[in-house]
Order: C-alpha cells, then sequence, then structure tokens
C-alpha cells in the first residue's frame, strides 16, 4: 500500500476500495437495524415477546424461515446446502441465543401465514412494510 500527499493531506492507495467497502458496511449496519426492528415488531407485544423467546430457550430450537429463491440472501449451492446472507444470519441467531437451528424453507406467500401458524418462530426475509401486513 503506497501513500500519498494531496493538498496537505495523507491518504492511503486504497481510496475508492476503501471507501466502497465503507459504503457497504454502512448499508449492511442498517440493513440490520432494519431487520430487526421488523422482527422485533413482528412479535407484537412485550409479554408475547417475552414468552416467544422463553419457548425457544426451553425447547433448545429456533426455527427460522428463510427464502432460498434470492441470491445472495438465500439460495442453494451445487451440493443443495442452504447459503448466503440471510442464512449466515439465521446461524448468528440461533448462536446468539444458544440454541440449534431449525431452519425451514419459505416462500413470499407463505412467510406471513407460517409466523401465523406458528410454523417458524422468526422469518428472515426482505419484506416492504403496508398496512395491511402491520395488521397481521
Amino acid at each position: 500500500m503506497r501513500c500519498c500527499t494531496e493538498a496537505g493531506k495523507i491518504r492511503s492507495g486504497t481510496g475508492q476500495r476503501g471507501e466502497r467497502k465503507m459504503r457497504k458496511l454502512f448499508a449492511g449496519r442498517t440493513f440490520l437495524a432494519g431487520l430487526a426492528a421488523m422482527a422485533i415488531a413482528a412479535f407484537g407485544t412485550v409479554e408475547a415477546k417475552a414468552d416467544k423467546l422463553q419457548d425457544i430457550l426451553s425447547k433448545g430450537v429456533v426455527r427460522i424461515g428463510v427464502p432460498l429463491d434470492a441470491p445472495p440472501f438465500g439460495s442453494q449451492d451445487a451440493n443443495r446446502k442452504a447459503v448466503g446472507f440471510d442464512i449466515e444470519l439465521a446461524e448468528m441467531v440461533a448462536k446468539g441465543l444458544g440454541v440449534k437451528l431449525e431452519m425451514q424453507q419459505i416462500t413470499g406467500a407463505n412467510r406471513i401465514p407460517f409466523l401465523l401458524t406458528d410454523k417458524v418462530d422468526i422469518v428472515i426475509s426482505v419484506m416492504g412494510l403496508s398496512p395491511e401486513r402491520a395488521r397481521q
């Protein structure tokens, strides 16, 4: 890595690559913050959140729904193993809770019904907010 001076400033030779990396990192953190807010909202009241969390911890398993048709967020590799950002995030959630991960493949059409019918505890997916979804 070489350095140069420009108008009295010292900067590294990585310049644009470093800036792009920082933008991606910021975008990723913003995305995760939004995802966390949506996950909290999905559990409803504080009591419901505490009950759901307690259920997950007592069972020792968290059931997370993830779509596998949206690379790079979720897809299957050549060995049909689930890979992608959402899969890694699901693994981190389970590890953070200290429980086993049970991953369920979901689609855009069944992600909310799976939550409402208790087939999954959490859904990790890109999802637009709408008044109809808020009522559910």
